[in-house]
């Protein structure tokens, strides 16, 4: 399944930080929220919780559609490497570390395997001006209890099936220097574009409005891999330096349920069932001591 890359934004700040000394708060059971994923869905039930008013699912528009509810089970995505840009430096001069790693958020163990992705990673000495993950463009999330909602007038309780969105660039965006330009082909539909090649400091990179681009991995034409440039915090390591830092990861709006099928936008599932179609939100707040 396909879905604009818009709900990654949060993928850089997950794991900005992983080589220092790390205080790790999960939480992934909190309430709900009203705004969710930058568009106004409201908790399928209150406060995310299965006591909770229901949210009444109705065809009178966008808002009414779907419904946020916490990716307490699963809230996973890939990590392919973790690189840091040193100031001043080109995209060239980005230094990688770590491999290829699950990771799930809504997990217990979220903490320990974030804290061992890096692990040992030895940096070298000096100012970086910006982070640089590789991002996979798959997400899986699940709930662990489904919630009910209301729908023609009858409660409906909600599946708890997992659900896997592969996201695409928008045509706004920019394929890596380096690589080609490939093109988006949405079947069914006349909304197809190419992703052009961009160029770096330019068209993308620290402190621009897209800070980000898109990689074709395996040559298959298809971008599969999302390169960011973060510079939220800049950083000088050395052998004494030490920084502590406090993460909490928040997948109380990691999915969107909905009684209508196609991400919500279309016609009503039979019987009418209320089942997870999208991928919702992952808030992450970092605290440094």
């Amino acid at each position: 399944m396909l879905k604009k890359e818009d709900s990654m934004k949060f993928f850089f700040l997950l794991i900005s930080f992983l080589f220092f000394s790390l205080n790790f708060n999960l939480v992934n059971a909190a309430a709900c929220s009203s705004d969710s994923q930058e568009e106004d869905y409201d908790c399928c039930q209150a406060d995310g919780s299965t006591s909770g008013t229901k949210k009444t699912l109705s065809n009178a528009d966008d808002s009414t559609r779907r419904c946020t509810w916490p990716a307490d089970s699963k809230f996973e995505f890939t990590v392919s490497k973790f690189g840091m840009l040193p100031t001043g430096g080109s995209e060239s001069d980005v230094v990688y570390r770590g491999s290829s790693t699950l990771f799930n958020a809504g997990a217990v163990s979220a903490g320990e395997t974030m804290g061992a992705f890096l692990a040992g990673a030895d940096f070298p000495d000096g100012s970086y001006e910006a982070i640089v993950p590789h991002l996979k463009l798959s997400e899986t999330v699940k709930a662990a209890s489904a919630p009910t909602i209301t729908y023609s007038g009858s409660s409906v309780v909600c599946e708890t099936n997992e659900i896997t969105v592969e996201h695409y660039p928008s045509e706004d965006d920019r394929m890596c220097a380096g690589e080609s330009a490939v093109s988006v082909d949405h079947e069914g539909t006349d909304f197809d574009y190419t992703i052009a090649v961009g160029t770096f400091g330019t068209d993308y990179g620290p402190g621009l409005e897209r800070n980000s681009c898109f990689l074709d991995t395996d040559g298959n034409g298809t971008a599969d891999e999302w390169k960011i440039f973060d510079n939220q915090i800049s950083l000088t390591l050395s052998k004494t330096s030490s920084v502590t830092l406090d993460f909490n990861f928040n997948t109380s709006d990691g999915i969107i349920y909905s009684v209508f099928d196609d991400y919500g936008y279309g016609d009503a599932f039979a019987g009418p069932a209320c089942k997870a179609v999208d991928v919702g939100g992952l808030d992450v707040t970092i605290t440094q001591q």
